[in-house]
């Protein structure tokens, strides 16, 4: 069982805190697609108890919101959080190229969104651009160093070989998400320091350079303090990776497929939803509510889910072992 203690709240660096408290309740923008049939992203965080925070899918996402889960009776209620500790948002920079005043340009630069995250422990922040990760120190909001995202005097499994697409900092350790063309996400580590850790593989345990955990049709979640954990496509299995000392450890969720065959799983593990009536059924029940879920562990062990696709704005909650659904929970929708 992971130790939960609470995670530094640094949310004001995330984005502008919003004046009014969110209901009690799911509203309709956050269950309903926008006029390109994309749903608001969900994430699920501790601040320090779960939240769950919603926003929207422009380039510089605004939030639509974030409450406090009560997984116990599956009960919202209102929480004042605007942003999840340790996980990272695209943030539009001034014209100068900062955002709220940590600064990588000495000149003026376009105001273009970049990743940003304040690590989870707030004593750090990171921005990422085209080539370097850049990080700061909170208190003085002084650059202390930049890491190349690609370095060719660095080994190749250190370099970040995608275009990134999300960021998170957990306690001193930077996580570069990066997504290819093809069917392929990939996690890549760095410290806080400096120091390239390089891409995060299936079979870390080994000792030896392996295959890539790949989280396309999957996802990369901060569990809590010192913990993250990386899904395959359809939540299949999740490794869970620790900050620090300890090894990563795999968990393979029991759910059954059929009637979808070996072959099957394979297509939709790559993006190819064109199954047979029966299959696509199976699919979209147990698997595709888990594209891009974003999960926290509980005191109990056990792991809180918040669903995606067909199951928006549902959770759920997975057997610490066999990530095993133990129950569904449907948060109150708001009539409006």
């Amino acid at each position: 069982m992971l130790r939960l203690p609470a995670i530094a709240l640094a949310a004001s660096m995330l984005l502008a805190a919003s004046a009014a408290a969110q209901p009690a309740c799911l509203p309709r923008s956050v269950t309903t697609p926008d006029s390109t049939g994309r749903l608001p992203s969900l994430q699920l965080g501790l601040a320090p108890a779960p939240t769950l925070c919603a926003y929207d899918m422009q380039d510089a996402p605004a939030g639509l919101g974030c409450w406090t889960v009560d997984a116990a009776k599956g009960a919202l209620s209102a929480s004042t959080t605007t942003g999840l500790p340790g996980h990272g948002r695209r943030v539009r920079a001034d014209a100068a190229g900062c955002i709220d005043g940590f600064c990588v340009a000495s000149g003026a630069a376009p105001p273009e969104p970049r990743l940003f995250a304040v690590s989870s422990s707030g004593t750090h922040a990171a921005m990422l651009d085209d080539e370097a990760v850049h990080v700061f120190d909170v208190r003085t909001k002084m650059r202390t160093v930049s890491i190349k995202l690609s370095d060719p005097q660095a080994s190749d499994t250190t370099n970040v070989s995608n275009v990134p697409v999300r960021l998170l900092f957990v306690d001193d350790t930077i996580f570069v998400v990066g997504s290819d063309a093809g069917p392929f996400i990939g996690v890549w580590q760095f410290k806080a320091d400096g120091r390239r850790l390089g891409r995060i593989v299936r079979n870390t345990q080994s000792g030896v350079d392996g295959e890539t955990f790949n989280v396309f049709q999957g996802s990369v979640s901060l569990l809590g303090a010192g913990h993250i954990a990386l899904a395959d496509a359809g939540l299949r299995s999740m490794l869970v990776v620790p900050i620090g000392e300890g090894k990563p450890r795999l968990i393979r969720r029991t759910t059954a497929s059929a009637p979808c065959s070996k072959t099957h799983m394979e297509r939709m593990a790559e993006g190819d939803l064109t199954l047979p009536a029966a299959c696509r059924a199976v699919v979209r029940r147990q698997f595709e509510p888990y594209f891009d879920a974003s999960l926290v562990q509980l005191a109990s062990g056990d792991f809180l889910v918040a669903l995606t696709g067909p199951a928006q704005g549902e959770l759920a909650l997975l057997d610490a072992r066999t990530l095993a659904e133990k129950r569904r929970i449907k948060p109150a929708k708001c009539p409006r």
